[in-house]
């Protein structure tokens, strides 16, 4: 190993050592992580902050605020009750003289509007057999697909490349700066 290997090890190692020792061993850079272990740490994360009864809660509250305003409104206006249903007697005895003259105009508009019915249905049912295998035939172009610059190449991070100084090594080889040396355990 050359001494400009050498110190670009020493540098990633020193760097590394820092980063550890400011955030701790078991800390790690967002982008060195794997997709599904940065979406698991999201998760449990975001699973402090919900509440999974607060449906449940919300519906008792709701259910308790409406039976405390049905308890306000009734006390308010209960008092009308009496009268309203009194009044409401004497419409329905009123309306109860008049239903021998609404049902003699429902059957006689039943009879006249019967002919408009019928040419509806007929028309409906001719409707539905000129659909009939609709679309069968047809022949519908492909769904198109997304043209993007820059499909060919490997992206510049990926999860998939295993550990830090993989992905360190693509790094530099994209920057033209060559590739670091492997890591070597402390003697």
């Amino acid at each position: 190993m050359s001494e400009a290997e050498r110190n670009k090890h020493l540098q990633v190692i020193s760097r590394l050592k820092n980063f550890e020792q400011r955030f701790g061993a078991g800390y790690t850079e967002v982008n060195a992580l794997k997709e599904d272990e940065l979406a698991q740490i999201l998760e449990e994360t975001v699973k402090r902050y919900r509440d999974g009864r607060l449906f449940i809660k919300l519906i008792y509250a709701k259910h308790e605020a409406e039976e405390m305003l049905n308890a306000e409104t009734e006390e308010r206006i209960g008092h009308h009750r009496e009268a309203l249903d009194s009044l409401m007697e004497q419409a329905e005895r009123k309306v109860s003289g008049y239903q021998a003259i609404i049902d003699r105009l429902n059957e006689r508009m039943a009879r006249e509007f019967a002919p408009i019915r019928e040419r509806i249905e007929e028309i409906s049912e001719e409707i539905e057999r000129d659909l009939g295998g609709y679309g069968e035939d047809l022949s519908l172009p492909e769904r198109p697909e997304p043209e993007t610059e820059g499909d060919e190449e490997e992206p510049l991070f990926s999860s998939e490349r295993g550990d830090y100084f993989e992905q360190l090594n693509y790094y530099r080889r994209y920057q033209r700066r060559g590739e670091l040396v492997l890591p070597v355990e402390d003697a």
